[in-house]
């Protein structure tokens, strides 16, 4: 190697010594620009963008046309340190829902007691139906939320996604032209 690629440490033909490292430098211009000392181990929140895209998943319809939706896999618990976990199960994101609303077989499966919670009536294109609210953890990209969930018996699926309690932990971006669903998780201080 040559001087001129100013990779050497120790003084070159020409007797000028060079930088002793990539490393080094960088953290000589750092401090030029007011970083702190330590800034390689600190976490900057304002930066930290987690984006998932989701693409739709397609399913033929009954009237011989198909549907569009995004689905994406997450995980419940009961809110408290440790507790186990069901197996991942798909939540279809749903802008209309008001809040997350599981199958009851998921809170028998965690030990809740589906009629010990607070009972809500919901409206939705099926009437207006009683469900049962409880605490838990929703496990969604980025980490773990405590959200109140709403149980339902007669769901036809497993999960609907809603505004409370995942649409608070992201910015949702719907691309139809694109067919899929673009979330930017949000940390809150």
């Amino acid at each position: 190697m040559d001087c001129a690629l100013r990779r050497r440490v120790a003084p070159c033909r020409c007797g000028e010594r060079l930088r002793g490292s990539v490393r080094k430098g960088r953290r000589r211009r750092r401090n030029q620009r007011g970083y702190p000392q330590n800034a390689p181990g600190m976490v900057f929140v304002f930066g930290l963008i987690l984006r998932t895209i989701i693409p739709y998943r397609v399913f033929p319809d009954n009237l011989g046309s198909h549907v569009y939706w995004a689905a994406i896999n997450v995980q419940i618990a009961l809110p408290v340190p440790n507790a186990p976990r069901t197996k991942r199960f798909e939540g279809i994101i749903d802008s209309g829902a008001t809040r997350c609303l599981f199958h009851a077989s998921f809170a028998a499966h965690l030990g809740i007691d589906l009629k010990s919670g607070t009972q809500e009536l919901t409206s939705g294109i099926g009437g207006r139906e009683e469900t049962w609210l409880h605490p838990v953890s929703l496990y969604i990209p980025g980490g773990p939320v405590k959200i109140l969930a709403a149980f339902k018996e007669s769901l036809p699926l497993a999960a609907l996604l809603g505004t409370s309690g995942f649409f608070d932990h992201f910015n949702i971006t719907f691309e139809p032209g694109q067919k899929r669903c673009v979330l930017d998780r949000i940390y809150y201080a």
